[in-house]
């Protein structure tokens, strides 16, 4: 049921519709159904599927594809003249799959797995003001690009 609610919330919800806003509810609902009934499911249900290797490496890099999204999927869209080929989407859909594997694999893995980064309090508040101060620094860098254009 919660399967079939998110393929509709796929189908029926369009570029016209107020979103993201009140209508975010269904395919976050219907995403948090599926995933709470997981457990419980039998064999041949969502979840046995789900859990398949590839599709869970999937999962393991959907924090890296949301943030490196903007960059390649909505970033393009800004220009006075986007590009609106399909195959410029195939480009855009792998440019950010291939920045979200790698940095998952040399920047994200690497943190979180760091064992001075759990012992060392100072070595962490260090990470963080650089982490702070390129995230805010690139919002500048992109405020600036999109005048210029």
């Amino acid at each position: 049921m919660a399967l079939a609610a998110l393929g509709a919330a796929v189908w029926h919800l369009n570029g016209g519709d107020p979103y993201p806003g009140i209508l975010a509810w269904w395919p976050c609902a219907a995403s948090a159904v599926l995933l709470w009934s997981g457990e419980a499911s039998v064999r041949g249900a969502p979840a046995s599927w789900l859990s398949w290797r590839p599709l869970r490496y999937i999962g393991d890099l959907s924090y890296s594809l949301y943030l490196w999204h903007y960059a390649w999927l909505m970033l393009p869209l800004q220009r006075v003249h986007p590009i609106s080929s399909p195959m410029a989407r195939v480009i855009e859909v792998a440019g950010a799959t291939v920045c979200a594997m790698v940095s998952y694999h040399l920047v994200e893995n690497p943190i979180r797995h760091s064992q001075r980064l759990g012992r060392d309090g100072w070595a962490t508040l260090l990470l963080l003001l650089v982490c702070v101060t390129l995230s805010w620094d690139s919002t500048f860098v992109v405020a600036r690009l999109a005048h210029v254009a």
